[in-house]
C-alpha cells in the first residue's frame, strides 16, 4: 500500500518530467526545431532560375528559336531534372502567329513523382530533397509574453540531410544555383518558439 508520502513524491516527480519539456533548454528547442523541419522539405524548384513558369506538369514550353542557343537557356533547369531522373521530355512543335517554333514538354518520370512535394496531392513543380537538422542551438531569449503567448527567439545552425544523390548533382546547380542553395553550409538562422501545453514548438506548428 502506497502512504500519502509515496503518493506526493510520485505527484511531484510526474509534475517536474511534465513540466520539464516546457523549461527553455537547448535541448527542448532542438527537439522543436527538428521537428519543424521534418514537416518542411529542402525544396528544388526549376523556376527560381529561368524567366518561365509552371504549376503542376506536364508542363510545356516554347522555346525562341531566334536566340543563338535556340532558346536552350529558357529550359536549362528543367533539362538539368531530367538527366537527374526526375522529367523527362518530349520535343514538339507550337503553332502561333509567328509560325511554327520549337517547344519541349516535361512531364514527371516515375522517381520524380516520388520526389514531388506532396507527391501529387497539389499542383506543384516543386520536388523535394531532404530536410535540414539543427546542429547548434547559438542562443535564445529569455521567454517573455508577447501577445499572449510565451516566446524565444533561438539562433542556431543547421545543416541538409537526407540529401539524394539526384539532389546533389553538379549540373543541376549549375543549371539553377539559386534553387539548390541549400547545398552550402547553413549560416546562422533564427525561429520564433512558443510555449505550449505540448512544449515548445516552432511558430506556426501548433496551427499545422
Amino acid at each position: 500500500m502506497k502512504t500519502p508520502y509515496l503518493l506526493a513524491a510520485l505527484g511531484a516527480t510526474a509534475l517536474l518530467a511534465a513540466c520539464s519539456s516546457r523549461d527553455p533548454s537547448k535541448r527542448h528547442f532542438t527537439q522543436a526545431i527538428d521537428a519543424h523541419f521534418q514537416k518542411h522539405c529542402l525544396e528544388v524548384n526549376p523556376t527560381t532560375h529561368d524567366f518561365n513558369d509552371a504549376d503542376s506538369y506536364p508542363a510545356t514550353f516554347t522555346l525562341n528559336g531566334d536566340d543563338t542557343d535556340g532558346g536552350a537557356w529558357m529550359v536549362a533547369s528543367y533539362e538539368a531534372l531530367v538527366k537527374a531522373g526526375m522529367l523527362a521530355v518530349q520535343d514538339g512543335v507550337t503553332q502561333g502567329i509567328w509560325g511554327e517554333r520549337p517547344n519541349k514538354t516535361y512531364s514527371l518520370t516515375a522517381a520524380g513523382r516520388v520526389a514531388l512535394k506532396g507527391q501529387g496531392k497539389y499542383d506543384t513543380n516543386r520536388f523535394c530533397a531532404g530536410h535540414l537538422e539543427t546542429t547548434e542551438i547559438v542562443m535564445f531569449t529569455t521567454p517573455a509574453v508577447s501577445n499572449g503567448m510565451t516566446v524565444s527567439q533561438v539562433t542556431f545552425t543547421a545543416k541538409a540531410v537526407d540529401v539524394p544523390a539526384w539532389a546533389m548533382r553538379k549540373d543541376l546547380g549549375d543549371a539553377m544555383p539559386e534553387a539548390v542553395r541549400w547545398r552550402d553550409p547553413v549560416g546562422k538562422r533564427q525561429l520564433i518558439l512558443v510555449l505550449t501545453n505540448e512544449g515548445w514548438l516552432v511558430d506556426g506548428d501548433q496551427t499545422l
